[in-house]
């Protein structure tokens, strides 16, 4: 609680008495989106989203239905789009406590396009250069073998 050190009690509500919320945000992939119910019938209902742990690595997936606007409704962010949410702290499972929507991402690029460019450019470049992949890179830059 955050008190107003120079005020006197009163025996209503005001602003010398106001209750802190801390929250903290993160980031998660938008994995699907599910149909709405109810008053969201025909639209979107939450956001099945997938956010990273500490260590990079894929953690529990949940949904996040709550801060979606009407017009995001509508038009939900595409499958692989980042989204930024807040939330209060972790349950058990951990999974955020009270999770709100926030904003999409725009500068992270949609898993779709990583996915996309990789496999065609593995399926065009041996047929235009009639090379192997390999051929020209430098794989261990990459981290990555290409046979």
């Amino acid at each position: 609680m955050l008190h107003r050190g120079a005020s006197l009690y009163k025996a209503q509500r005001n602003d010398d008495l106001l209750k802190f919320k801390a929250f903290e945000d993160a980031e998660a992939r938008v994995i699907a989106s599910i149909p709405g119910k109810g008053k969201y019938a025909g639209k979107t209902g939450p956001l099945l989203v997938e956010p990273r742990d500490s260590a990079g690595q894929p953690a529990q997936r949940f949904k996040l239905g709550i801060g979606l606007k009407d017009a995001q409704r509508s038009n939900p962010p595409a499958v692989g789009t980042m989204v930024t949410f807040r939330f209060r702290g972790l349950n058990d499972i951990g999974i955020p406590r009270f999770a709100s929507f926030m904003q999409v991402r725009d500068d992270y690029p949609t898993l779709s396009t990583y996915t996309v460019g990789i496999v065609v450019f593995l399926a065009v470049y041996p047929l235009f250069f009639h090379q192997p992949v390999n051929v020209g890179l430098k794989p261990w830059a990459l981290g990555v073998e290409f046979a």
